[in-house]
């Protein structure tokens, strides 16, 4: 059955969503005592979204890739995204079979439409930036916890002018895995964390309203404090539904979610 994008979205030059529900002064209406860790944190997020974040997204992106300070390569993604924790990328053409699905904690590799590699992945750009709005908050929290995040250290600092939550670390510190939190909008705006011997790093930025939430259209990638990847969302909308076979890893087809 084929799929309807309900609304699509073309970032740039200040373009705003049609299909955005305006918050307005709601999202940050009220004084409320600020978290006293990044489990209160993590039930904030939850419930100043509860009901209201989409969970049907499809999206265009222009992908960097960096090797040594210069630009490797450039590609074109197209992402389809059911919350929480499901996601599947396609790399160039869908008829390439070059895929990439995310489904249940594993990412499955496909190149010509052959399974190439599966690994377990904690995608914390998907936990934080969309699943934790959309799930229990005890399920956010435990995902947290298996990367090791000391959820009971947080602290207030600013980030690109704006006020921001920091959980995981002291005030100053850069090196511990932590994630950051804007604290009017409650939406995650970067991640510190080590992964093997390197330090790891996402920003997002860009903010722009989608439904009954926001998604951050620009996204940089860090290792060891060097550029190593940049997303640039292109276009984006929201689903009414996908269907199931979209994450069947058994069996690889294009999705049927043109507009």
């Amino acid at each position: 059955m084929k799929n309807r994008m309900r609304r699509v979205v073309k970032t740039g030059a200040g373009a705003v969503s049609v299909a955005a529900v305006l918050l307005g002064g709601a999202l940050g209406a009220g004084t409320k005592a600020a978290p006293s860790n990044g489990r209160e944190l993590v039930h904030a997020m939850f419930q100043r979204y509860e009901g209201k974040w989409y969970r049907n997204l499809r999206l265009v992106q222009k992908v960097k890739v960096f090797q040594g300070g210069k630009l490797d390569r450039e590609e074109v993604w197209t992402e389809t995204i059911q919350l929480p924790g499901k996601v599947r990328s396609e790399i160039g053409e869908a008829a390439d079979g070059n895929t990439e699905i995310y489904v249940d904690g594993i990412y499955h590799w496909f190149r010509k439409g052959e399974l190439v590699r599966k690994a377990s992945y904690a995608h914390t750009v998907l936990l934080l930036g969309f699943d934790v709005y959309c799930q229990p908050p005890e399920t956010t929290l435990a995902r947290l916890q298996e990367v090791q995040i000391d959820l009971e250290r947080i602290h207030e600092t600013t980030w690109k002018g704006r006020p921001v939550y920091v959980v995981g670390a002291a005030k100053g510190d850069e090196t511990s895995n932590q994630f950051w939190v804007d604290q009017e909008h409650l939406y995650y705006v970067r991640e510190i964390r080590r992964v093997g011997q390197n330090l790891r790093e996402v920003e997002l930025g860009k903010y722009e309203r989608l439904g009954g939430g926001w998604i951050a259209t620009k996204l940089v990638f860090k290792r060891n404090g060097e550029v190593s990847a940049t997303e640039e969302y292109l276009t984006y909308g929201l689903l009414d539904q996908i269907p199931p076979e979209t994450f069947d890893v058994k069996a690889l087809k294009s999705p049927n979610v043109s507009p």
